[in-house]
């Protein structure tokens, strides 16, 4: 869960993510090392200027298989929120699990379910991490 405790973060919430590596700091500042013991999915929305919004999703106890429809669900849900809340906005999926920095199989079954599922839905999505 994203709680911010004691005052201000140390970097600046609105800064637009317009690298790569600044989406994966973001990433990084959003999800904290307890996050990661457990394998979750998180969810961040951008406007249309690639700024991160205040809703961050979590998704936990993500099985290690995507399953047949869990990222098209996954990913449907995205485009809604999209189209209706934001439009011209993107999205970033995150993966944390606590097996490490490298990608294990499952790992790479989950991006490429999601890859598919978001350009079905169709999802734009700024990075998968």
């Amino acid at each position: 869960m994203l709680t911010i405790q004691g005052g201000t973060p140390e970097y600046d919430l609105l800064a637009p993510l317009a690298t790569d590596a600044a989406v994966l700091d973001r990433v990084d500042q959003l999800i904290s090392r307890d996050d990661r013991r457990g394998r979750s999915l998180w969810l961040l929305f951008l406007d249309a200027d690639l700024a991160v919004l205040a809703a961050v999703v979590a998704i936990d106890d993500v099985p290690a298989d995507p399953g047949p429809d869990a990222a098209r669900g996954i990913c449907d849900v995205l485009a809604h929120v999209l189209n209706d809340v934001v439009p011209g906005g993107s999205a970033v999926i995150a993966l944390a699990r606590g097996n490490g920095p490298g990608a294990a199989d499952s790992d790479r079954r989950w991006l490429r379910a999601l890859h598919a599922a978001a350009a079905q839905a169709p999802v734009p999505v700024r990075r998968y991490c």
